[in-house]
């Protein structure tokens, strides 16, 4: 394959690179200039219209979605098949503010919820992303000891 030409930099090497080191994917996620190579997470930025990179947050939740989409297309470039580009769907922002507390903000007429009900939202978004039923539930039952742990010591 060959590296990257026009715009791209990274000095050697066949990936394609941007000035910030980042490797340039197109809508697709598979690196410019290649046919086997894909990229995704906070090392990849997408190529749009006219050579402009796409902005996307440098989250779990965009690499999350990546992944789904450059394991459909990495089995599409095996079998022949046509690739899908890339489509964010922002889902919505969720942080801890401690053992408890959290917010979310979700993407519904800028729904915000913060304290316990967050935290309760946040671990269940956890819970449901494990790999499996046995991880989502080991993760539940230690979520949930800890807290009754911390209840009986007040």
């Amino acid at each position: 394959e060959g590296s990257g030409g026009g715009s791209k930099s990274g000095g050697g090497g066949f990936l394609a690179r941007n000035e910030s080191g980042n490797i340039v994917t197109d809508s697709t996620l598979r690196m410019v200039n290649s046919s086997s190579v894909f990229a995704l997470g906070d090392i990849a930025v997408v190529e749009g219209a006219g050579g402009q990179e796409m902005k996307l947050g440098l989250t779990a939740q965009v690499a999350f979605q990546q992944s789904d989409y450059v394991a459909w297309n990495v089995w599409s470039a095996i079998n022949s098949q046509p690739l899908l580009p890339f489509q964010y769907q922002h889902l919505g922002d969720m942080m801890s503010l401690g053992q408890n507390e959290a917010t979310v903000g979700l993407p519904i007429g800028g729904l915000n919820i913060t304290g316990l009900p967050a935290s309760l939202l946040r671990k269940s978004a956890y819970i449901y992303r494990m790999p499996t039923v046995e991880y989502g539930a080991r993760l539940g039952l230690n979520w949930a000891s800890r807290i009754i742990r911390d209840q009986l010591r007040l």
